[in-house]
């Protein structure tokens, strides 16, 4: 929800849902700190950067892979519990994802 100053509200890891997850897009290289989490990255749009699941977040980021690759950007992933996953993480397990589906 947008806020009335015209952004997003920050967002508070700690108080995610047991399943949710946030999105952040780093330049390559760079590992989020502690407040790259509390707010969306540079051109993530507001209701991209919290998901329901880390299933969610992951089939997002590998869509905006390449996009974001062009930028210079890549995912990284914190469950509600506090698990990080890496931008090689997120390929690996969307590879099982889909592997899944067929």
């Amino acid at each position: 929800m947008i806020g009335a100053t015209g952004r997003k509200p920050e967002v508070d890891p700690m108080k995610l849902s047991d399943d949710a997850a946030m999105l952040v897009w780093m330049p390559f290289g760079e590992r989020p700190e502690g407040d790259d989490w509390l707010r969306p990255s540079e051109g993530t749009p507001p209701d991209a950067a919290t998901w329901q699941t880390v299933g969610h977040a992951i089939n997002y980021a590998v869509g905006m892979m390449a996009d974001r690759a062009a930028e210079g950007r890549e995912p990284w992933i914190r469950s509600a519990s506090g698990h990080i996953y890496k931008p090689a993480a997120i390929r690996v397990m969307a590879e099982t994802f889909a592997a899944r589906r067929i």
